[in-house]
């Protein structure tokens, strides 16, 4: 078990997610496996990977990780978890839908649309990766204006965005096709990479206090 420290913006990312994998490694380890039992339900997805950000979010504010932890945001989040989880059901239709009715035309035009397309596609799925930080950064829990605040990120910053949501899909990727790392720890420090690196995105732009 590692020594609670508070989230401060004079810390590395990188360096504090290493500290805090390695401090926690253990329980980490459990919580990530229990995230995969989760989900092989299916079911469960949502509230369950709300759960991974709210532990994540919990150890910025030095609190240590725990399964409680873990279960806890799984309860605190379970309806809005699934409201997400309808969202990203309907995002997967419509943009199966759309790459596949713009990929069957050979016009100019439908290959623009097709490009422009997949660009939406692409900036929609990566707000998905900001919103459980945002929604749970708020006093006021509300899911248009989480949604709002990932695209503004994206768009405000957007080499940063780039370099962050392409480290998650890239570790997430790889984890996949080597099954054990996924299983056993990628999830949950893709979880606390997405959470580290807005609250120091928002700390260093003076949106967040330094002691949050």
């Amino acid at each position: 078990m590692g020594v609670k420290v508070p989230f401060t913006d004079n810390q590395g990312v990188v360096e504090r997610l290493l500290r805090d994998v390695y401090n926690w490694l253990v329980v980490l380890v459990a919580i990530n496996i229990m995230w995969v039992l989760l989900s092989l339900t299916v079911i469960l997805i949502p509230p369950a990977t709300a759960g991974l950000f709210h532990v994540a979010l919990q150890v910025t504010r030095g609190e240590g990780p725990t399964v409680t932890t873990f279960l806890v945001g799984m309860r605190r989040w379970f309806l809005h978890s699934y409201l997400w989880g309808l969202l990203l059901v309907a995002y997967v239709v419509v943009s199966l839908a759309a790459l596949s009715f713009y990929s069957a035309s050979t016009s100019l035009l439908a290959d623009l649309l097709l490009v422009l397309a997949a660009l939406v596609i692409g900036f929609v799925g990566a707000m998905q990766l900001y919103f459980w930080p945002y929604m749970m950064l708020q006093e006021k829990p509300g899911f248009l204006v989480a949604q709002r605040n990932a695209a503004f990120t994206l768009l405000g910053d957007p080499l940063a965005a780039l370099v962050n949501v392409g480290v998650s899909v890239m570790l997430l990727a790889l984890s996949l096709v080597l099954v054990i790392p996924f299983v056993i720890l990628m999830p949950v420090v893709v979880a606390f990479w997405l959470t580290y690196t807005l609250i120091y995105w928002l700390k260093r732009r003076g949106l967040l206090p330094i002691e949050s």
